[in-house]
């Protein structure tokens, strides 16, 4: 099945300066039967829509998947945010697979790359396969077309593989729920990517409490902490407030709804299961969450999409949900902050 055919609400892409062309040609052509390992997810649940979006593409291209890299012909990154110096997992696991398995060919899916400090054409030294790396953004791309690695690197740029999942069976049992019974807000209370790297993930009270308490006490600590619980009517935030301004303009009628605010990207806060069902069972939604905007654009939902802190959200609209006029890339920074009790 081609990418042409398969993702028919995406915006047709020109890949007149990718290096690599389309991702699945790529596959199909160079692994075709292959056996192949996808490295484990780790994340919220726009990760776990990626890695659905994944291997529901393996499924597709006929790919055997594996349990273990030792077993595998082809190593796979899933794609996502982790390759940036906010994260490093996605930096750690490109040096750590170039030094295990350098003689199986490596991909990198559809990521979004952000670094300044790191000298990341050195996680490639050691390796005698090619790697291929993939952006879903063309700021990645322009990022990392001029460097020089010391092995062979390809380069080239596709959709984010939650798109993979149009015209599979889990978008069309979605598509069967009720929808437009409310308006969805998701709004991030957590920092996200503006929250400081070493705080986040080098401090040694960030290490000894991952260490000791067990995630379901820590994301029972992060719901109390960080987000509220379901609203009857729009927090009063900024956020929440230009967001409805918006979506009267892109989806008239709107002020009937009422309103969801949740960030339901949280899976210590939302099921998976339910992340589906609630951008599903919604109207217009409007979102600081990626994937909450990737689901709702392939369920045919207006949107109104906060461009965040750096060009990933951005750039993702731009390459791949650019043609729809009832999907808004609007920037919030600029947006006038409510008054207080409004």
């Amino acid at each position: 099945m081609s990418a042409d055919c398969r993702l028919t609400t995406v915006t047709p892409i020109d890949y007149g300066r990718s290096r690599l062309g389309p991702l699945e040609p790529l596959l199909t052509s160079r692994f075709k039967g292959a056996k192949v390992y996808l490295e484990p997810d780790r994340g919220n649940n726009g990760d776990i829509l990626i890695m659905c979006g994944t291997r529901h593409m393996f499924s597709v291209l006929g790919f055997q998947q594996v349990d273990s890299p030792e077993q595998a012909d082809v190593l796979f990154l899933k794609g996502g945010g982790a390759m940036t110096e906010q994260w490093r997992i996605g930096f750690q696991t490109i040096k750590s697979y170039s030094a295990q398995f350098p003689d199986k060919p490596l991909v990198v899916l559809p990521s979004s790359y952000r670094f300044k400090e790191t000298n990341f054409p050195a996680l490639f030294e050691g390796r005698r396969a090619p790697a291929f790396l993939f952006t879903r953004e063309m700021y990645s791309y322009e990022l990392l077309e001029p460097l020089t690695f010391p092995t062979e690197v390809e380069i080239g740029y596709d959709h984010d593989q939650a798109f993979q999942l149009e015209g599979s069976d889990y978008i069309r049992d979605l598509k069967k729920l009720d929808g437009g019974r409310y308006i969805l807000i998701v709004e991030r209370h957590d920092g996200g990517e503006k929250a400081k790297p070493e705080r986040r993930n080098n401090s040694l009270p960030y290490r000894v409490g991952r260490a000791i308490v067990p995630i379901g006490a820590r994301n029972a600590m992060r719901r109390r902490r960080h987000y509220p619980k379901d609203l009857p009517a729009a927090p009063n935030t900024a956020f929440a407030q230009e967001s409805m301004r918006v979506l009267r303009k892109i989806a008239p009628g709107c002020d009937a709804l009422p309103v969801r605010a949740q960030d339901i990207s949280v899976p210590g806060y939302v099921a998976f299961e339910n992340f589906g069902k609630l951008i599903a069972g919604a109207g217009p939604v409007a979102s600081q969450r990626l994937h909450v905007s990737c689901l709702a654009f392939t369920l045919g939902k207006p949107i109104v999409m906060d461009p965040g802190f750096y060009y990933k959200i951005r750039g993702v609209y731009e390459l791949s949900m650019r043609t729809r006029d009832d999907v808004v890339l609007h920037d919030f920074a600029k947006a006038e902050a409510p008054p207080v009790n409004a």
